[in-house]
């Protein structure tokens, strides 16, 4: 994927973050969530890209815009768990103190 793809992907996602009112996070932390997003894009690897199914039989899901969108949206998510945030809930807590055993 080239550099002007994942400086277009991740000035779409920091547009979609300004536009939802949405805190920024550092530009670096929103390239790092673009090379994430154009990895998984390239390997095939996104099974809600919308068109997984027929795209006739969905018409909005085949949409440039709703791509467009729906792409920002997730790079800005990744973005913003790369963040380092306080856990929301103790819940969460728990969750992200898991010590992952092999």
């Amino acid at each position: 994927m080239s550099q002007e793809k994942l400086f277009q992907y991740a000035a779409e996602a920091k547009q979609f973050m300004q536009e939802a009112g949405e805190g920024l996070v550092r530009d670096e932390l929103i390239m790092r969530a673009a090379v994430a997003y154009g990895m998984l894009e390239r390997r095939g690897m996104l099974a809600s890209d919308g068109l997984s199914g027929d795209a006739r039989a969905s018409p909005r899901l085949a949409d440039d815009d709703d791509r467009r969108w729906s792409r920002a949206h997730a790079i800005a998510l990744i973005a913003h768990n790369f963040e380092d945030h306080p856990p929301s809930t103790p819940d969460r807590a728990m969750l992200f103190g898991h010590v992952i055993e092999t």
